[in-house]
C-alpha cells in the first residue's frame, strides 16, 4: 500500500489514466496545489521558471513536439486539451483575433502564417513540414526571377483585386512533397483553377501558355 509523502497516510485513489495510486493523499494533493500555485505566483519565481523553461525548450525542440504529439493522440488527454482551447477562445475571443490580426501585419507573422497553412494540409498527406525561413526563401526565390509579384503560372501580376497563393506544383494529392522546391507563388484564380490537376495539363487550358522551367 502506497502512503502519502507528507502525512503518511495511506493514500487509498488512483490516477484515472495510468492506473497508478497517487503519491499524495487527497488533503494533501488539494494542500500541495495550493501551495505550488502561490510559490509559482511569486515575481522572482515566475521569471526563473520562464527562463527555465525557455531553455529547456530550445534544447529540446524535437523531444517536446514528440512529447505534445503523444499527448494529443491519447483520448483522454487531447480531449481534454481542445476543450480547454475551445473554453479559453470563448472567454478571449476579441482579444484572440486582434492578436492574430496584429500579427498577420508583420513580416514575419504573414510568413508564419503562410507556413502553418501550408502545413496543416501538408499534415493530412504526411508530406513533410515547412518553416518561417522556407517560406521566406520561396519569395527570395520568387523575386530573384520576377522583378515584382507575379503568378508563375500566367505571369499576371498580383493585385489587391489578384492575390497570391502558394501553390504546390505537384499536389500534395498525388504524393507532391510539401517542399520548397515544389511551392510556386500564383494568383488566387489559377491556383484555385488548377486544383489537384497536372501542371502541365493545367498550362496548357490557360488564354496564354507559357512553359514554367521546373529546374528553376
Amino acid at each position: 500500500m502506497t502512503k502519502c509523502l507528507r502525512c503518511s497516510r495511506a493514500v487509498t485513489t488512483t490516477n484515472k489514466r495510468t492506473g497508478k495510486p497517487y503519491i499524495w493523499c487527497d488533503a494533501c494533493r488539494k494542500w500541495k496545489a495550493t501551495y505550488d500555485k502561490e510559490y509559482r505566483s511569486r515575481p522572482d519565481v515566475a521569471d526563473k521558471l520562464r527562463e527555465t523553461g525557455l531553455q529547456r525548450r530550445r534544447k529540446n525542440v524535437t523531444k517536446k513536439a514528440d512529447y505534445d504529439k503523444a499527448r494529443r493522440a491519447d483520448p483522454h488527454i487531447g480531449q481534454k486539451i481542445r476543450r480547454k482551447k475551445r473554453e479559453h477562445y470563448a472567454q478571449n475571443r476579441e482579444e484572440i483575433r486582434e492578436r492574430q490580426n496584429r500579427r498577420s501585419l508583420t513580416p514575419a507573422g504573414r510568413l508564419a502564417i503562410a507556413a502553418s497553412s501550408t502545413n496543416r494540409r501538408a499534415r493530412l498527406k504526411e508530406a513533410g513540414t515547412l518553416t518561417s525561413q522556407d517560406i521566406e526563401n520561396v519569395y527570395v526565390r520568387h523575386y530573384t526571377t520576377f522583378s515584382s509579384l507575379t503568378c508563375e503560372y500566367c505571369r499576371m501580376p498580383i493585385t489587391e483585386d489578384r492575390p497570391h497563393h502558394l501553390d504546390h506544383v505537384v499536389p500534395l494529392a498525388k504524393g507532391g512533397a510539401n517542399s520548397v522546391d515544389n511551392i510556386r507563388v500564383v494568383c488566387a484564380p489559377c491556383n484555385l483553377r488548377k486544383k489537384a490537376l497536372d501542371l502541365c495539363v493545367f498550362l496548357r487550358r490557360l488564354p496564354e501558355y507559357f512553359r514554367l522551367d521546373l529546374r528553376s
